[in-house]
């Protein structure tokens, strides 16, 4: 064991308690501050490292770009490729897409120099991850994502172009429901005769001929198109990655089976050989110089394979992070890596972590040695900090340079003011002014060099990796505080709302950090406020996620996937990425096992047992022992043998939108129990005996206060039945706004859908006050991400609510907690364990209670505005009708998607929702008070 890991197993084995300060701009060299998920993003210890933006520069400026997903470098000369593959779409002020903006690019860098001086960039409408140069080193390929085409490109120092026309891979579309094909990984022969294509949503690999520049085979690898007998057998799914071994037979990684599927070539033709099982989701592949030994990253395992690529067989496998007593949870996301010119050295990037892992390998690893030496293994030398989710890794031709690309990069306010009034009219659209501040365009992509390291660094860079991710923090809570708090509550609701941002719901509370002239949604919300300022007003809360894609997943298992995280910018760039995040693959409830069961809830499946089968779901994290797809809360709940109750979460959503004369559509129900009307499927497995069925899921044209009404016909039966369940998980989506003009009961304008959530939440809360389960249950309430609001301290910042006996009363609380926080108080107080290694080290929400403050008490508000509807309500009074009908929101909104989450232009909708509710007078604020943190 090197020195190194030996400190990284001493700080867990016997954990310190630390400074949790913030960063400032006196700390050393680059501090970016923390993240939304509570790591701090530090590297400066890195010996003459260098850091850089990757940006684009253009007539007017230059504007950074994100996404940076794949490194490649020119094996003749020291050339290194950069490839995006984000979310990169920006408009002009008036609304429109800037073509010239919105395109994918690769950027190319001169190294021979060690730090890289840019040269070159050449873009491209669309990609996903695939880049790789011919080995003669004077072309090389990129992949066109969902374009499904093949771009080559020829040059030298500042010249570079199309070297052929882009070439076509003949997909029609994915398969799936509304799936389009997109290209993935790609890989050049050995010889630098073919090319073999990754298809990404058509399970299956392309050969292309490179001397003829044509597509001369196509293979699926699912083992019923492969062999009829095995229809309806899941494999070689998701293909994402591919490695030549030798010229004659190919490695491809299978995403969401876990295998890599082994290709045979010859003679031009590719035949099917084998499938190697692996423990995790292989998402990249490399190979020695002698093509001997293949080397992979698991996501979801978190560690390192290495195979034998003679005999095809697994020989080694290394925890990307170290093994400390098996103490480390999974959230490190291995995602890529890259083979030191020795091929005695590998470097992993470690994308959940923030840093590089710098293996040893032993002689049989390096494939010099055919039997194995016990007493000599590969081994962890040392973690190295890098940026916020680094993505690719490459070392220069003699191995004394290596570069490393950032994913992300520290966010800030999305406030920007827009340049002045517009008139609020039928023309609305054309005149509608842009800042691109939607969560995804402000964060970019950064380029991080260094010269190779020494080994007597290697302690410092493992110790600055173990301070930033706080894995040598102990609990910092008082000792008894939580084994108390286990004693004396004995149940939760952890409610999630959609997409809001506190200074749009709080931000003219006086007692918090906030800009009141962005408090758009305030007058609608009074539950919300009086129940912040009777409990605590959390002014420095971050959601973890930047949209619903990978914020449920942050707010349910306290981490989400690499393949999330590449794919979630994609799909709301509307690149060809279906949304694969809350169980359902390409548009397929997956919790629906049989083939049969699918096609009754979707009659636009396909008559195909081959799509998808089975029940593995590419986004699911595993639980803590590795359970394959079991990382939810709930399942961590399920394995405690804790009760729980689901409304609403993870739903297929298909057959509210189908015809309403198709027998599966599920209409719309103020009291569908007592109507017998079934509201709600589950698209996990281990919801479906938890559910209750006829919780309606997300859907805009459903208010929340029906919602309500049918958790409480539930709730009163527990009540009786002294039996209420220990944790249950309610969704209330309608702060999402959408659909206007179909809502039943007019509840059917932004106004009215923010007042029926903030009303449901409080008849809710409501409920539990004057019930016998009053003294011993806590409230727990967050917005999945806040996308869909402005902030004036950072585009993450959201609401929190803690509600209930022991909560303090009547104060503020500026400790900056995120999502994993909550859910790390929410395990502390029912004896859960951790999902992940985020909230496995993070700290629990201690500062929030008060074991004396016992007594509590609430009675809802009812919003004014919802007199002018027909829900009923109690003591109705008559009031003025409000300035705007649901034909004006139909109107302003009509190009917007509401059937699902997130099916958004989102820049457009923040601004239409300031128009609507500020008016056409208004110019949108300045920043004006400064950030708390």
């Amino acid at each position: 064991m090197s020195n190194c890991i030996f400190y990284l197993v001493f700080f867990l084995c016997f954990p310190l308690v630390i400074s949790h300060l913030q960063a400032s701009q006196s700390d050393k060299g680059i501090d970016q501050g923390y993240s939304s998920t509570g790591l701090r993003i530090n590297y400066s210890e890195i010996p003459g490292y260098r850091v850089e933006d990757i940006v684009v520069d253009t007539d007017s400026g230059e504007f950074p770009v994100s996404g940076a997903t794949a490194i490649a470098i020119n094996p003749i000369e020291d050339t290194l490729l950069l490839l995006t593959s984000g979310y990169n779409k920006h408009f002009n002020p008036n609304g429109q897409v800037i073509p010239e903006q919105s395109k994918e690019h690769v950027f190319i860098y001169d190294i021979s120099r060690g730090y890289p001086q840019k040269m070159a960039m050449v873009s491209i409408p669309n990609s996903f991850m695939g880049i790789d140069w011919n080995p003669d080193g004077r072309e090389f390929y990129v992949s066109g994502g969902m374009d499904d085409v093949i771009y080559a490109f020829k040059g030298f120092e500042q010249r570079w172009s199309l070297s052929r026309p882009p070439l076509s891979l003949n997909h029609s579309k994915g398969n799936g429901i509304e799936t389009k094909p997109v290209v993935s990984g790609l890989r050049v022969s050995p010889d630098g005769k073919f090319l073999v294509v990754a298809n990404f949503t058509n399970d299956s690999i392309s050969m292309i001929d490179l001397e003829n520049w044509k597509k001369i085979g196509e293979l699926d690898l699912r083992p019923g198109k492969i062999d009829p007998r095995y229809a309806g057998t899941p494999g070689g799914e998701y293909p994402l990655d591919l490695a030549w071994i030798g010229n004659n037979k190919i490695y491809v990684s299978s995403l969401r089976d876990r295998e890599i599927d082994i290709i045979s070539f010859e003679n031009n033709t590719m035949k099917f050989s084998k499938r190697l099982y692996l423990q995790g989701q292989p998402n990249r592949i490399i190979v020695n110089s002698t093509f001997n030994r293949a080397y992979i990253t698991e996501d979801n395992a978190d560690r390192l394979t290495i195979v034998d690529t003679s005999i095809d067989k697994v020989i080694e496998s290394i925890p990307t992070m170290g093994q400390p007593s098996g103490k480390l949870l999974q959230g490190a996301a291995p995602n890529n890596l890259s083979l030191d010119p020795s091929g005695k050295f590998l470097y992993v990037t470690n994308g959940g972590m923030n840093c590089l892992s710098l293996i040893k390998l032993s002689p049989y690893a390096q494939g010099i040695t055919k039997k194995k030496n016990p007493q000599l293994k590969s081994e962890l030398l040392c973690l190295i900090p890098t940026g916020w989710y680094p993505s690719a890794v490459g070392l220069r031709s003699d191995g004394k340079w290596i570069y490393v690309c950032n994913f992300k990069s520290r966010f800030g306010p999305n406030n920007e003011q827009w340049e002045k009034p517009i008139a609020l009219n039928n023309e609305f659209f054309k005149k509608w002014l842009s800042k691109n501040q939607f969560i995804l365009q402000k964060y970019y992509s950064t380029l991080l060099s260094f010269p190779q390291l020494k080994a007597n660094t290697y302690k410092t860079l493992t110790e600055a990796v173990i301070e930033n991710n706080h894995l040598k923090e102990a609990s910092k809570e008082p000792p008894s505080l939580f084994s108390k708090l286990h004693v004396l509550v004995h149940h939760v609701l952890y409610i999630i709302k959609e997409n809001r941002s506190y200074d749009q719901l709080f931000g003219d509370l006086k007692a918090g950090n906030g800009d009141p002239d962005l408090a758009i949604l305030a007058p609608y919300a009074p539950n919300h406020r009086k129940l912040a300022s009777q409990f605590v007003l959390l002014d420095n809360f971050l959601d973890s996620g930047e949209v619903s894609g990978n914020g449920w997943l942050w707010s349910t298992a306290a981490r989400s996937l690499d393949i999330t995280e590449k794919t979630v910018p994609l799909h709301y760039s509307g690149r060809g990425i279906t949304y694969d995040w809350e169980g359902m693959n390409r548009n397929i409830n997956i919790g629906e096992s049989s083939f049969e069961s699918r096609k009754k809830a979707d009659p636009l499946l396909p008559k195909d047992p081959d799509i998808l089968p089975g029940n593995s779901d590419i986004s699911a994290p595993d639980g803590p022992e590795g359970e394959l797809g079991l990382g939810y809360l709930w399942d961590e709940a399920i394995r405690k043998g804790i009760s729980i109750r689901n409304y609403g979460f993870f739903g297929d959503l298909t057959r509210y939108h189908l015809p309403k004369d198709h027998p599966s559509f599920i209409p719309l129900a103020r009291n569908p129990y007592k109507e017998n009307i079934v509201q709600f499927f589950p698209t996990k497995a281990s919801l479906a005996k938890v559910s209750d069925l006829f919780y309606r899921g997300f859907d805009m044209k459903y208010p929340d206060f029906w919602r309500f009404k049918e958790w409480e016909r539930e709730f009163d039966d527990f009540v009786k039945n002294h039996n209420l369940p220990t944790l249950e998980l309610i969704r209330l989506p309608h702060d999402h706004f959408g659909l206007f003009g179909q809502g039943i009961d007019k509840i059917d304008t932004v106004e009215t859908q923010m007042a029926d959530n903030d009303y449901a939440l409080g008849l809710i809360v409501e409920k539990i006050a004057h019930s016998p389960y009053k003294d011993d249950t806590l409230i727990f309430v967050i917005e999945d991400d806040a996308q869909n609001g402005i902030d004036h301290v950072d585009a993450h910042r959201s609401i929190a609510l803690i509600i209930g006996p022991y909560v303090k009363q009547g104060i503020t609380i500026s400790t900056r907690y995120t999502t994993i926080n909550l859910l790390k108080t929410i395990e502390k107080i029912l004896g859960l364990g951790s999902l992940s290694v985020y909230d496995q080290f993070s700290q629990p929400m201690s500062n929030i209670f008060d074991l004396k403050q016992k007594n509590w008490s609430y009675t809802a508000i009812i919003p004014e505005i919802l007199n002018t509807t027909d829900l009923p309500l109690p003591n109705k009074k008559s009031v003025q009708h409000p300035a705007h009908d649901s034909a004006f929101w139909n109107a302003l909104m009509s190009e917007e998607d509401f059937s699902k989450e997130d099916q958004l232009d989102v820049d457009r909708f923040n601004k239409a929702l300031w128009i609507g509710l500020k008016g056409n007078n208004q110019p949108y604020p300045h920043l004006k008070l400064k950030n708390k943190n």
